[in-house]
């Protein structure tokens, strides 16, 4: 059995996305009324009247779209003509769960305002920057790493990206493993999943998400600590 080396994260953050099967040019004809599906939603995470915009820009389809900041402007939403799409710039995991309700109560307003709706994909994408106790960086992923180009200069450290192919209702799911551009030898980790909006409920989506984090980490020998308390 593989023995599991616990990361321990520094930084995290999350992109996530659920797409619609085409563009809804119609999702804006009542802005108000989307508005109000959102608040009501979301307020309980602290959503201010500040927090909620109507972004029109140059006036492109692309541009229109709903803008909510939420949890100290560390988490933008955008509902768009053709999906909604979250950046989490900062992922504690002590909020993490909290963090997901809200992106599933998004949804669930979007649903709510326009119950015709459907999502075609959900796709996240989980970036972890952290340490491991007693391995060095370099060392944890020279064992990935068999053939290494020779005759190009001093060797500075090795990475490597797994793609795996659909099963059950997950479409894809990458997982990269470098080192760390952020934290002095550490590692970096994404795993990328998407999902086929037709097999899954958005409210599983949230121990979905966790489940493909620890499996893709205990596929390449990794850990999150468990929290304390």
């Amino acid at each position: 059995m593989l023995t599991l080396r616990e990361l321990e994260v520094s930084r995290a953050d999350l992109v996530f996305e659920a797409a619609f099967p085409a563009p809804v040019f119609s999702l804006f004809r009542d802005p108000a009324g989307l508005l109000e599906r959102l608040y009501a939603r979301l307020a309980s995470y602290g959503l201010g009247l500040n927090d909620l915009r109507v972004e029109r820009g140059t006036g492109q389809a692309l541009d229109l779209h709903i803008l909510v900041y939420l949890f100290n402007y560390t988490t933008t939403l955008r509902v768009r003509v053709d999906r909604v799409e979250v950046v989490c710039s900062e992922l504690p995991r002590e909020d993490v769960e909290r963090i997901t309700a809200a992106i599933i109560d998004a949804l669930s307003g979007v649903r709510e305002y326009r119950s015709d709706l459907s999502f075609a994909t959900f796709a996240v994408v989980v970036n972890l920057h952290g340490t491991t106790q007693g391995q060095a960086a370099r060392d944890y992923l020279a064992q990935f790493v068999t053939r290494i180009p020779t005759d190009l200069g001093a060797l500075l450290g090795t990475g490597v990206v797994f793609y795996f192919g659909p099963r059950e209702n997950r479409l894809l799911v990458n997982v990269t493993v470098d080192r760390s551009a952020v934290i002095t030898d550490g590692l970096f980790v994404r795993v990328h999943g998407v999902w086929d909006g037709r097999r899954i409920e958005a409210t599983a989506l949230p121990q979905t998400m966790e489940a493909l984090v620890r499996e893709s980490l205990a596929g390449i020998g990794l850990a999150l600590p468990e929290l304390s308390g």
